[in-house]
């Protein structure tokens, strides 16, 4: 994973949960999947972590090549349906 993505998402408050993959904020309620990160550019990173959102729910941000269903069941497992 590139360090700068790495870095930016630390300071915005995002945990990586080795386990999963994938970067977790319960306050923006939002996950990204490690995969997501690698293939965007720093500046739709950037953006992203930006756009608001209700954190009643999860937004989840993966690739269409993961399997989106046991991806989201583990991560609701783990983390519960609600932020």
């Amino acid at each position: 994973m590139d360090a700068q993505k790495k870095k930016i998402l630390e300071e915005e408050g995002y945990d990586f949960d080795s386990e999963l993959l994938c970067f977790v904020n319960r306050k923006a309620g939002k996950i990204f999947s490690g995969a997501w990160i690698d293939e965007k550019n720093i500046n739709t990173v950037k953006i992203t972590l930006s756009l608001p959102h209700s954190p009643d729910t999860w937004k989840f941000f993966l690739n269409p090549d993961q399997p989106h269903e046991e991806t989201r069941t583990a991560l609701f497992e783990k983390y519960g349906r609600k932020p």
